[in-house]
């Protein structure tokens, strides 16, 4: 698979995206990752690692990721040519 759109899926009620597109070595592009509500997830550890083909991801600047979640490895060792922007909740 080269191109995924996530935009429809209901991720209100998620708490882990941990390894969700890791390792997808054909991975071109995701769209629809702007729309997700990321705010109960507690671990996103390894989500986009290893996805070399990705030339961008979108802008994340919507995600609000809790000041305790697990973001190890989220985007290394990744070639992901944007730079990616976070809006991280006080306290972080």
């Amino acid at each position: 698979m080269q191109k995924l759109d996530v935009g429809a899926l209901d991720t209100t009620g998620v708490d882990r995206i941990a390894q969700t597109f890791a390792m997808d070595h054909n991975l071109v592009e995701i769209d629809g990752l702007e729309n997700w509500d990321v705010s109960k997830v507690t671990n996103f550890t390894s989500t986009f690692l290893s996805d070399y083909k990705i030339q961008c991801l979108v802008n994340l600047s919507n995600w609000e990721i809790q000041d305790n979640a697990h973001t190890d490895n989220m985007f290394s060792p990744s070639r992901v040519a944007t730079p990616l922007m976070v809006i991280v909740k006080s306290g972080a």
